[in-house]
């Protein structure tokens, strides 16, 4: 045995996994990104899910954009974070504050610190 690493499992650094499925009406263009990296870029003409994982204390920035939105183009993004739903469910906390994006703004979902927004927003406490 070399170090202690190798005698039990720990673990130096925990990711949170993400999972974002984007489900399109007609064929919207589509581009997204995730904390600053963009994770897809183009026609989006059949459900896409793009996982992904983040530290687990880094903050969590997801944004949407439709390009050309012609009416009826639209994406409806579906995420689950650690495998708790989080869009559509907490809409309300992306801006702007909708789970059916049809327009050429912007869509964000800013989280500071996954575990602790999670507690806070679903009512089970504060954690610290």
């Amino acid at each position: 045995m070399k170090n202690f690493y190798e005698a039990i499992t720990i673990r130096d650094e925990l990711y949170l996994a993400l999972a974002l499925t984007l489900n399109p009406v007609d064929c919207p263009i589509c581009r997204v990104e995730i904390n600053g990296k963009i994770v897809f870029d183009g026609v989006l003409d059949q459900p896409q899910t793009l996982t992904g994982h983040v530290k687990l204390n880094d903050p969590i920035m997801i944004t949407i954009q439709l390009a050309n939105r012609q009416h009826p183009q639209a994406v409806e993004p579906v995420l689950y974070i650690d495998n708790n739903e989080i869009m559509p469910i907490y809409q309300h906390h992306a801006d702007p504050a909708i789970s059916y994006i049809d327009t050429n703004d912007i869509w964000r979902l800013e989280i500071p610190n996954f575990y602790q927004w999670y507690h806070t927003v679903s009512d089970q406490g504060d954690i610290y």
